[in-house]
């Protein structure tokens, strides 16, 4: 009696898989799981099937033949890969394409435990470079890759979704794209950049989605970008602090010669900041804050695309963003301490209790000098060109109000422990909190006094 083989189904053996993506780490390959997540209609990488990658594999075989998008693919992401390489005549790169994904495609295996795949890790890879992979280098640089190997080490199911990751990228000069481990927030950058494919589609245009940006610019670009994810309102923003997990973007290209990468950090706690500020009543102080950031713009114009931002950049490097907050030739102020205190909690980690003993400090500096008719030793902070100079005037406040009233404005422990922590190396940050605050509540006195008219009354015959 002769055996029998068993033929299976075509797609019986999707049954023998948990799962085929999932959450990596790896920013290419999770850039395209993410694209592919959207393309679907899935919302995790291990709802996707090998009939949904099928599926999607033969849309991007027909929207990467288009001539725009060849020119994005072989300018910067993938250079002489299969479907752009120049000595391939006619339909012959496609063709040579399309076999070696869909060959991909039949060598996906169940994900394991452990294997040699450097991106899941779950299963084996194969060798590949950088016309597979961005930023891997030609496989005949052997001493570029462990073990003398000629390539990286990606298997079939990562090297199928890296071809998607071109769907969750922007242009921006270069490429930019988002990388975070939270899945919400990568699903939602990629639900993002389809958008804005859709209505670029709309408009016969094709390749890398661009919206304007120049390239000195990036970081304003990541920054609009995370609004638009705070916006969505599928990512369902509960608590703001299970969302705020550290971004990055990168900004690369993958050229045959000279290759770049700049690499932009969003800190967890200036993701949750701008969450939080996106959901309250000071948005748009907060916008005005940002426009500050770009400095004197001609009327008409969009410096957001062409400028780089001062208080992005400062945010981004953990620097203070306070000095943003007034308006300086006009002694006027943006926002309101409730916003500023969400700053300082959020961003600078500053406990409530220094917060409100500024606060209470800068409300009896105000206090005492409309007493006195006086308001010379606030200006005298507020033009403060060092820290002696600062300490000096509060001091002065202080022994006034001591010798007027018999008790001082604040306390030895309020201003070791609150206004001077750090000594004098964060006295900037401290004078500007205080004088906001003096701002907010004392702007009408202030404008209506005048320190060649009244004279200094505040207990001390000693002239400044």
């Amino acid at each position: 009696m002769t055996s029998r083989t068993r033929v299976s189904p075509p797609h019986a053996r999707e049954a023998e898989f948990a799962f085929v993506f999932t959450q990596t780490g790896n920013p290419f390959v999770d850039s395209g799981v993410a694209a592919l997540c959207e393309l679907s209609n899935k919302d995790v990488p291990e709802e996707v099937t090998i009939d949904d990658v099928r599926k999607q594999l033969s849309y991007i075989f027909r929207l990467y033949s288009n001539r725009d998008w060849k020119k994005s693919i072989h300018g910067m992401i993938f250079p002489n890969a299969d479907l752009v390489n120049p000595a391939y005549k006619d339909d012959r790169g496609l063709t040579k394409y399309k076999k070696y994904m869909l060959d991909m495609l039949k060598r996906i295996t169940p994900p394991q435990n452990s294997g040699n795949c450097v991106a899941c890790g779950r299963r084996d890879g194969v060798p590949v470079d950088k016309t597979r992979v961005p930023l891997l280098g030609s496989q005949k640089l052997v001493n570029f890759f462990p073990s003398g190997s000629s390539g990286e080490r990606f298997c079939p199911a990562c090297i199928i979704a890296v071809q998607f990751m071109l769907l969750s990228i922007e242009k921006v000069g270069i490429p930019l794209m988002m990388h975070c481990m939270n899945w919400r927030i990568q699903l939602a950058n990629a639900r993002r950049i389809m958008r804005w494919l859709k209505k670029q589609s709309a408009k016969k245009e094709g390749g890398l989605v661009e919206l304007g940006y120049k390239m000195n610019a990036g970081l304003n670009a990541v920054y609009d970008a995370i609004t638009e994810i705070i916006q969505d309102k599928r990512i369902g923003i509960d608590d703001p602090h299970d969302l705020a997990v550290p971004l990055r973007f990168y900004h690369f290209t993958n050229y045959g010669q000279g290759p770049q990468v700049n690499v932009h950090d969003i800190p967890s706690s200036v993701f949750e900041f701008l969450i939080e500020v996106e959901r309250s009543r000071s948005r748009d102080a907060w916008r005005k804050i940002v426009r500050q950031g770009y400095g004197a713009a001609r009327v008409g114009t969009d410096p957001s695309k062409s400028r780089p931002n001062s208080v992005y950049k400062s945010l981004t490097e953990m620097r203070s963003i306070l000095p943003f907050f007034f308006i300086k030739k006009e002694q006027r102020i943006i926002g309101d301490w409730d916003l500023v205190s969400l700053y300082l909690r959020k961003v600078r980690r500053m406990s409530e209790k220094r917060i409100d003993v500024i606060r209470e400090v800068a409300d009896r500096i105000l206090e005492f000098s409309k007493k006195s008719g006086s308001a010379r030793r606030i200006r005298e902070m507020w033009s403060a060109a060092s820290y002696r100079d600062f300490r000096t005037a509060l001091l002065k406040l202080h022994a006034a109000a001591a010798k007027r009233d018999g008790r001082g404005l604040l306390t030895y422990d309020e201003y070791t422990l609150d206004l001077s922590p750090e000594g004098g190396r964060t006295w900037r940050e401290t004078r500007d909190l205080l004088m906001f605050r003096i701002f907010e509540t004392g702007a009408p006195w202030l404008s209506g006094i005048s320190e060649d008219d009244v004279p200094v009354n505040e207990g001390t015959k000693e002239e400044p």
